[in-house]
Formats: C-alpha cells, structure tokens, sequence
C-alpha cells in the first residue's frame, strides 16, 4: 500500500501490520512463563542467602583475628550459646571470634549498649568502638550510650575467649528503657540483605509491586506490539526504523529524568498532581457512594488498576499501603503510567502524519516537537492528568484524520470513544471536539444521496453518527461511574462550575481582555515550542493549510472558543493539545527542508540548529528538577550544627521542603504564631511570599519577618543557577518581587538563568 507514492502513505496504518503473523497464544505463554519462573527461582535463591537475618561470623583458631578463619557462617546473633556451639569444635587455646554485618535501630535517639562476657568483648557501631570490654577477667559488664539515628548502621562485635566456659550476650535499650537482647530480625549480614528482606517480609511490597508492574506491562503490550509491527512492515527503511525507536527512547529518557522529583513525601511538589491517597480512598468507596474529586474519574481508573495488588494486599491484611516505601512505589507507579503515556503520545504524533498522507521522515519531525515541548518533558513525568488526557485526545485525532479522509465508520466510533475518555480524564478536552463534531456531522449529511425531506431523513438514518454518539454516551457513563455514583458525579460538577472556578480569571470579559489574552496565548505557544519552531509551525499551517489540511485548525479553534474564551484564563499546560496541533504542521515543512540538505548546505545548519535548541529547552527542565533549590536548603538544614535545631515552615507545602525529610511542623503565615513558637529557623519561598494579598496577615508576616528589628536575618538564599538560560518570558520561569528582594530592578531580572529561590532567616539573637 506505500509504494504507490507519498499520497498514499499511511492510510491505512494498521492494514500491513495486521497481516504480519502473530505470535501464537501458546508460544507467548511459554516465553514469559520461563521469564517468571526463573524471577520466581531467584527470589526462592535469595530467601535462603541474602534475606536470612543474622551477622556474619568468622571463627579463628588463634587469638589475633589473623589468618584464614576456620569457620565462616551466618550466625542468628551474638549469645553465649551460639559461642558455646560454635567453640566446642575447637581444641586449641585462646580462640577470637568477629561477627560483623548491621543492625536496623528502629528510631532515633539515646541507644544503650551492653556487652556481658567472660573474657575480652569489644562493640563496634558505624566502625567506632563503642564498648571496651577488654583485658582478662571473669564475667564483667560493661555499658555505653551513644546517640544514633534510625536507620542501618554498621554494626561488629570481637570476643577473645581465653579458656573456660565462654559467655557473651548483648543488650540494648533505648532512651533509658529496660536493657533487652538484640533481636535477631535488628541484624543483617549486607545492606542487599536488609534491602531485600525489608522488601518482601517488613515492607510487603515487592510481590504487590511485581504484579503491579505486569499489570502496567499488560497497558503498554498493545502499544508495544503496535510498533514492532509497523516496523517490521517497513524493514525496507531501516535508517528511518532507527531514528524512530531512538526518538521514542529519547523521549523515554527525559521524562524518566527526575521522576524521583520531591519524593518520598506523603505530598506533592507538583501541583493538581494524582495523590496515591486520591486513588487509595477512591478504591475503598469503589469510585462510588458519592466519591469525587476536582477531575474526572478515568485515570483514578486507570491507577487505581495499578494499584490493585496493594489494595488487595491491603485489605487481606498482609501490608499497610500507607506505610513510607509502600506509599512511594505507589508514587512512582502513578507516575510511571504518565512515562509511558507521553511516549505513547509521541509514537501517535507520528502515526497522525502518517495517516494525513505525509512522508516518515516528516512524522519523525513531529513527533520530536512534541517530545521536546518543556511542559510535555515536566508533565510527561508527575501523574497529573495532563499527559493522560493528551495521550487519548492524540489518538481521536489520529482516529479523526482517518474520518476525514477515508470515512471509515470504525474511524467514527474510535474518535468518538477516545474523545470521550479525554473529556472523562480532564474536563477541559471537552473544548477540542466541540467544531470537529459539526464538521464530522456535516460530512455526513452532505455525502447524503437524495434530496429534500428523503436527504434529511437517509442522514438521521446514517449508523456511523448512531454508532459514535453511542459510544460516546456509553462512555462518559461508565467514566462518571453514573449509574452507581450519580451524587458524585453531581459534586464534580459542582466544583468544576462553583464560585472558587471563577477565582482563576485572569483577563476582564472585553474586547481588550480578550485581546490581551489571545497575546500572552501566543507567547505560551512560544515558549512551549520555542520561538524558531513556533515560527516554523506557523509557516506550516500556512502552506500545509492550504493544500486541504486546514480542518486540523478546528479542534484548536473550537478549544480556544469554547474554554479559554469561556474561563478567560489559561497557563502553559492547556495549550499542550494547540502545540501538539501545531507540530503536525511543522513537521512536514521541516522534513521539506531535510530532503533537500544535499543541495543547500545553510538548511542543514538551520535544522540542526532548530532541534538542539528544542533538545536544550526541554533537557533544561529536567536539569532544574533534578537541581531544585529546596534540596540545597535540605542540605544546609541537615549539616550537624543544624540538625537539633527547631525549623518551621511558612507557605504552602507545595513550594516548600519536604516536612518529612526535615521532621518539620508548617507554620500559618501569622506573626503570633513566629512568637509563640520562636524557631530557630523559617524556611520560606520568597516567590511565593510575593503573593501576599495588601493589607492581610500574611502581609504583616512577612513584613515583620524582613524587619531585623523583629529579631530574624537572612542566613541563606539559594536559587539554581542553570548551565544555559531558559528562553521566554520571565514571567513564566520565575516571580519577581517588588521589592527587589532577587535582584535589583522590578521588571528586568538581572539573571534569566534562575529558577526559584528560597530564603532561611534565622533570630538574630541566636
């Protein structure tokens, strides 16, 4: 079906692959039953070595630790009868015996550390002796306290038996608790062991996460058979086979790049992001009875799928989903799934300009604006719902580009149903569907034989508009969980249309409002494509749209009218389907301009160019994240002349530290609580304090908290400092204060390099 000629490239995309064999259902089950059953043997091999619990202890025949030991094995613990039994084999005098692995204290604080034996003991934590029981003696007792924290530590006890009946126990007790054996499960042999045997025996979330991974497997096997044979059905192009699986690893690469973001925590740093708690309550009322949120249902789904195995796991009893590294796995699922999607979205970008009838080369170009696009690389790795919904409004319009020029009634019924799943994933896709609906519906009715009353009545007769405004209503019931959630589904409405939606508008509802947002519209595309593909974009539409592809434009015109115009504001993630739009446009003239690099050299330089600086602008996000001021400010407050220290926060959690990481309690932005409490130190994000309201007191805090008077100076204030400066408007990097605060001047910042800033104060009389 491609030889014929560029026209008839990618109409019919799936029509070659489907006829490429398949792999027989047995054959598959066969291939992945071996993989689980050697996961399966590994795991059995681990439980009997690295997950026993235990220290390794080393016997020697002499009395200096020195030579090749006699004995090595994985002892329970230390005690007088594992000496016993061990010592009994050996005939000559004095003995020396080492047991060194770790041992997990469970809090931080005062620990106690006894050590009773008949001959010479030493203790050893975080290699520093601790306990001397040294020299010859009967049975002696000795104790020491040192202050730990929780977690791993090293742990070595060295016993020097000079004859007689040995003994040798060990005690610990914490905070001036009553002294207790060491348990055997505190003790482990290697940090892997520990890692290993938290993992499946205390966490109880690696058989959960196991399962959770294969159902996220079985999500992305379609996809991924998908591509294999669409490129198997193009082996005569394998250069451009290569290009392709390298631009989707891109892609993969920089959206896994700084998923870690923020974590662990039991919330977010990325705002409106999917919570795991969100999903985990939405599971126990089953989606129903009421439930709802401030986005639709179908990702709560969707994760909610995911996260099965540890609901179920949960439920039975056998783990606590809420603990810290069960909760984190959740995290990282959660966001995994947005990984996947916005490669998934990327692989259909190029499929769309497959299916317009443009060349692989020009997909290819596409499809990497999208990828490159900064909010694309930021959301493509938090479980916001922005990727979600882009991912299934990419596919309606692949399923509508294929409506428009073959008018397949499969075509129909997909665009219906993938449009649908978009506006059930965020509300505000419903704006793209609202002009290519009529368009679809007036292709109908004028490709209607007849005329007069016989034309009206064979259109309201045509199945393809039947069949889709019933899978579109099938749909959106099963989405909003109708039948069972109606009340809900009545709350999301609510708050989706309440008083505090209109809290949001940004411009007044008038013609120079509406002018002023329409401008700051376009330098949001600017900055999301970057200037020079923007431009190229632009240029796209206005050659491409004219050789009949202009009913592209209406799902962009159609949401720019009926939401952004409605809620008369916007940020740079509700133009990521506009971009995505306009990358199908410039992907072909940038691919033009490739097919003739051989003839002029200046092109070549021109696109080379054009995609480094699309690759710098969406690799410099990622190097922000992973960069972000509040680790530095983490750093600084766990240096150890800070680390008993009382710190409070003042903002809101999202622009702050991690609490968790700094055992820290949020203060409210309210003066008499700073008196009340007297901190030592108050981390704030001076950006954000810039939104104070005039006149309020959260005003007066900060005010009185900038007074030296008030007894607080300013100790640190750290912004990133990026490789190379972002490109755009100031305004969508960073906030400026008024009163200079980052650098003189209040419009002109003097270093556009800098993300974000954050200040500690501490009291001056301290």
């Amino acid at each position: 079906e491609h030889v014929g000629g560029p026209e008839h490239r990618g109409v019919r995309i799936g029509a070659v692959s489907e006829r490429l064999p398949r792999a027989s259902p047995a054959r598959t089950i066969r291939r992945h039953g071996l993989g689980f059953l050697v996961l399966a043997s590994l795991c059995a091999l681990a439980w009997h070595t690295a997950l026993r619990p235990g220290l390794v202890g080393r016997y020697y025949a002499g009395g200096a630790w020195s030579g090749t030991p006699t004995l090595v094995v994985v002892d329970d613990g230390v005690s007088t009868d594992t000496v016993v039994a061990r010592l009994a084999t050996f005939d000559d005098l004095p003995q020396s015996v080492s047991w060194d692995g770790f041992i997990h204290l469970v809090a931080a604080g005062s620990h106690t550390f006894t050590v009773t034996s008949t001959g010479a003991a030493w203790l050893f934590l975080d290699d520093r002796l601790l306990v001397d029981n040294g020299g010859s003696h009967e049975t002696l007792t000795v104790s020491a306290t040192t202050r730990a924290a929780a977690g791993l530590h090293a742990f070595e006890v060295r016993y020097l038996s000079a004859g007689g009946d040995p003994t040798l126990e060990l005690t610990t007790g914490f905070d001036g608790e009553a002294p207790t054996p060491i348990a055997r499960s505190a003790l482990f042999p290697s940090p892997i062991a520990y890692a290993i045997r938290r993992a499946v025996t205390l966490e109880g979330y690696l058989l959960p996460l196991l399962w959770s991974l294969v159902l996220v497997g079985l999500l992305a096997w379609r996809p991924l058979a998908h591509l294999r044979r669409h490129c198997a059905a193009r082996r005569f192009e394998p250069r451009v086979n290569l290009a392709l699986y390298g631009l989707l690893t891109l892609s993969l690469v920089l959206n896994v790049c700084g998923v870690w973001w923020g974590l662990p925590q039991f919330w977010s740093w990325a705002p409106d992001e999917l919570l795991p708690r969100d999903v985990l309550e939405g599971l126990q009322e089953s989606f129903s009875g009421g439930w709802s949120t401030i986005y639709p249902p179908v990702h709560y789904y969707l994760l909610g799928f995911i996260f099965l195995p540890f609901h179920v796991a949960g439920r039975l009893g056998l783990t606590d989903v809420w603990a810290d590294h069960r909760y984190l796995a959740l995290y990282l699922l959660a966001r995994s799934v947005s990984v996947l999607m916005a490669v998934g979205t990327v692989y259909v970008v190029y499929l769309c300009s497959l299916e317009l009838g443009k060349s692989r080369l020009a997909g290819l170009c596409g499809a990497i604006l999208v990828a490159l696009m900064p909010p694309f690389v930021f959301y493509g790795k938090l479980a916001n719902v922005d990727i979600p919904y882009l991912c299934w409004f990419a596919l309606s319009i692949l399923f509508y580009i294929r409506a428009v020029r073959t008018d397949e009634r499969r075509a129909y019924w997909w665009f219906a149903v993938t449009g649908m799943l978009a506006v059930c994933t965020k509300d505000q896709a419903y704006g793209f569907y609202v002009l290519p609906a009529v368009h679809l519906i007036w292709r109908r009715y004028r490709s209607t034989t007849g005329a007069g009353w016989a034309r009206v009545q064979g259109f309201a007769a045509d199945r393809r508009l039947w069949l889709s405004f019933g899978g579109a209503v099938l749909v959106f019931v099963v989405g909003h969980n109708l039948l069972f959630n109606a009340a809900g589904f009545v709350d999301h409405v609510g708050i989706i249309t309440g008083d505090a939606s209109q809290d949001y508008q940004m411009w007044d509802r008038s013609l120079a409002g509406h002018l002023a947002m329409a401008g700051q519209a376009v330098v949001q595309l600017s900055w999301m494509l970057g200037w020079p593909a923007f431009v190229v974009c632009v240029a796209g539409v206005m050659s491409q749209g004219a050789r009949g592809d202009r009913f592209l434009l209406l799902p962009a015109l159609s949401y720019y009218v009926f939401f952004i115009s409605v809620v008369m504001y916007h940020f740079d993630r509700f133009f990521l389907g506009v971009g995505l739009l306009l990358a199908l446009y410039g992907g072909p003239l940038i691919a033009s301009q490739l097919e003739s690099l051989t003839r002029v050299g200046w092109r070549r330089l021109g696109v080379a160019a054009l995609l480094l600086y699309g690759l710098c602008n969406g690799a410099l996000v990622d190097v922000m994240m992973v960069n972000d001021a509040r680790y530095y400010v983490e750093r600084w407050l766990r240096r150890p002349d800070h680390l008993n220290a009382s710190v409070r926060m003042a903002g809101f959690d999202i622009y702050l530290p991690r609490f968790d990481e700094l055992r820290t309690a949020e203060i409210s932005r309210y003066w008499p609580d700073v008196v009340e409490t007297q901190p030592r130190f108050i981390v704030m994000n001076r950006g954000f304090s810039c939104r104070a309201i005039p006149d309020s007191e959260e005003e007066e805090f900060y005010a009185r908290l900038a007074n030296p008077a008030n007894g607080y100076r300013r100790v640190v204030a750290h912004r990133y400092q990026t490789p190379w400066p972002p490109v755009g408007s100031a305004r969508l990097w960073r906030a400026v204060c008024p009163d200079g605060f980052f650098e003189p001047g209040h419009d002109q910042p003097r270093d556009p390099g800098v993300r974000a800033r954050r200040s500690v104060s501490i009291p001056r009389t301290t």
